[in-house]
């Protein structure tokens, strides 16, 4: 997959990268979806950014003096790489408190039946096409071919627009941990815009 340069399946070829050495990107080139407190059909698509899960930046600690908001201690999370989580098109999963925020562990996706009530679905998996000697470009750079890639395809999966869908695109991408081990995998997770639970596979189902 890396380096080809060709996909075969109804996703068509994927965009490449910009080339090493090449400024680096400021985001997506694609509007992904936003939320208010309460989302509504209308107030879905008020900005650009990568959607993903909220599972970073936890402060630690509790009551007394608050003291320095700068120095309070932060976590780090990992991200699982494909030869630890593999995921392929199609898979249905579950993922505890599905939020908007950063870097979508792939470990979190618990796996059902897409027949069953589950949170989210796998719209595609694909290579980051950049060689095992290539250093890391960044986590913008990642996520935002990532995310350009996986709204670039969502349309022939789903079968409706991005724009108008009622479903959005959450990342599976790798950090610089996985990188190094020669991770590339890119995955792109399908979800309900109110976070309902979806019931059966959104596969061409045009919503």
């Amino acid at each position: 997959m890396v380096g080809s340069g060709r996909r075969s399946g109804p996703w068509g070829p994927p965009l490449l990268p910009p080339p090493p050495g090449s400024p680096a990107r400021q985001g997506p080139a694609a509007p992904a979806k936003r939320f208010t407190s309460e989302p509504s059909h209308t107030t879905r698509r008020l900005a650009a950014g990568v959607l993903v899960l909220g599972l970073v930046a936890c402060s630690g600690g509790g009551g007394g003096d608050d003291g320095d908001a700068s120095e309070a201690p932060t976590t780090t999370v990992v991200r699982s790489t494909a030869e630890q989580v593999p995921l392929a098109a199609g898979d249905c999963g579950n993922v505890p408190r599905l939020r908007v925020g950063s870097a979508l562990d792939p470990a979190t996706i618990e796996p059902v039946a897409c027949t069953e009530p589950h949170d989210i679905e796998i719209g595609a998996v694909l290579d980051y096409p950049a060689g095992r000697d290539l250093d890391f470009p960044g986590t913008v750079s990642v996520d935002g071919y990532a995310t350009d890639q996986c709204i670039e395809r969502f349309e022939a999966y789903v079968g409706a627009p991005y724009a108008t869908s009622t479903l959005d695109v959450l990342i599976v991408a790798p950090d610089e941990h996985g990188w190094d081990e020669g991770d590339r995998r890119v995955a792109c997770v399908l979800y309900h815009v109110d976070f309902q639970q979806l019931t059966q596979s959104v596969a061409g189902a045009g919503v």
